[in-house]
């Protein structure tokens, strides 16, 4: 509509043009056949113009060689314009002087009684009839386009979020799956034919990425479950072995194998994990559950666990089972990099956070978002694990709306901070720190 806008604009503005030279051309004609026909007729020449210009709207002038006048309308002493050796004519402008409207003119060469003479006119820009009926379009027409447009627009946006209504819908539900919500598929009904295929398609991308998902996730169950006993097996024969010189090292690789195994269990179980809406737990009792369990490894490892908490308790909405085994992941991994003699920290703070403080050589910057990720391994002196314990207590800190993290401390080492809303219960219970 704007490109068709412009477009009449300028039609009109060269019709405008061509209807200006049109009305010049029609009165230089008129006087050249006057003079071809009346030679001598000067005087007459004027009786027939000058009534025809009187009103002011418009100027005219005979001019000879020498540039005098043979005739003009009334209160002109000159030519209209300097005249020069056109034969078809030349178009000009005069500028306005005052508050004096411009006129726009023709100067055209002619012959009168055998000699050369140029014959002008010229009209006030204004007043010729062209700018009459562009003036009658624009106040019949003209004045409904503008309206017109913004209605049309806003018809075709209102149409169009109508017709993409069931789209929007879709996209709703696509950003609503994730992995607890695999069966999940897209709405069909209402769509345009076009979209309704691409919607479909994604629908069957979706039925075959589900079955995947759950072939794999039965798989890693069923391995894991499958395991244990064996591996609980091996572990009670290790441990009425007489000792020799590889059984610590033995034990020590049955311990982890059974930390892997257990470790699948809970990535699979996390698949299904949904935090009751009147479930709480105490941040402290979760540090000291967690410090009593790993206890013993730590001392048999030659290091040490200690647990600062608050006064008061720490509640936040979420399961204890699940938030002790994020916990414990986080603390059994600082064991294992904190030097011997050493101390692991555990401090519960307001209004919702646990941070665990080790003594180890901390964690490259580059490396602080990659350690969240499954099975990965900074391939380091102190590595060997699969690469699960802090995924997990990441995907379970983000189950509970908490966020992760990792930075360094004052004195060396690595701080791993958990961080979790404060349930409504703590926001009013006034517990401060």
């Amino acid at each position: 509509m704007i490109v068709a806008g412009v477009f009449l604009y300028f039609h009109f503005y060269m019709r405008n043009s061509q209807l200006y030279e049109h009305s010049l051309r029609y009165h230089i004609n008129l006087i050249c056949r006057f003079l071809e026909n009346d030679p001598g007729g000067r005087v007459r020449l004027d009786r027939f113009l000058r009534p025809q210009f009187n009103n002011g709207t418009g100027k005219y002038a005979i001019v000879d060689s020498n540039g005098a006048l043979l005739a003009a309308s009334a209160g002109l002493t000159k030519a209209l314009t300097p005249i020069g050796a056109a034969k078809s004519g030349d178009y000009f402008v005069l500028g306005a002087k005052g508050d004096a409207a411009s006129y726009y003119g023709l100067s055209v060469k002619s012959e009168y009684e055998g000699r050369p003479v140029w014959v002008q006119v010229a009209f006030i820009a204004d007043d010729i009839i062209v700018d009459d009926m562009l003036k009658e379009f624009l106040e019949d027409i003209g004045w409904l386009w503008i309206p017109f447009v913004i209605i049309l627009l806003f018809v075709n946006l209102l149409v169009v979020r109508i017709g993409l209504a069931p789209l929007r819908t879709a996209a709703s539900q696509a950003g609503a799956i994730g992995p607890n919500s695999t069966s999940i598929r897209l709405s069909e009904k209402g769509l345009p034919r076009d979209v309704h295929v691409l919607v479909t398609a994604v629908n069957g991308a979706l039925d075959r990425l589900e079955r995947t998902l759950e072939v794999q996730k039965a798989f890693i169950a069923d391995a894991a479950h499958e395991l244990r006993t064996p591996v609980s097996i091996l572990k009670a024969h290790a441990a009425i072995l007489p000792n020799f010189v590889e059984r610590y090292t033995l034990v020590e690789e049955i311990d982890g194998l059974e930390r892997l195994v257990n470790q699948l269990l809970d990535s699979s179980r996390l698949e299904v994990l949904e935090v009751k809406p009147n479930e709480t737990a105490d941040l402290n009792e979760v540090a000291r559950y967690v410090a009593a369990r790993l206890g013993p490894k730590a001392i048999n490892a030659g290091r040490s666990i200690e647990v600062i908490g608050t006064p008061g308790p720490v509640r936040i909405h979420g399961e204890m089972k699940y938030l002790c085994q994020a916990l414990l992941n986080i603390v059994e991994n600082a064991i294992k990099h904190t030097p011997e003699r050493t101390t692991v920290s555990i401090y519960v703070t307001f209004p919702g956070a646990i941070h665990v403080v080790d003594r180890g050589p901390g964690v490259r910057p580059e490396y602080r978002k990659a350690i969240f990720r499954r099975f990965w391994q900074s391939g380091g002196p102190s590595g060997g694990g699969a690469g699960l314990g802090l995924d997990i207590a990441a995907r379970i800190t983000a189950a509970h709306g908490g966020t992760i993290s990792v930075g360094d401390t004052p004195f060396g080492g690595a701080v791993f901070t958990m961080r979790f809303p404060a349930s409504l219960q703590q926001m009013f219970s006034g517990s401060s720190p």
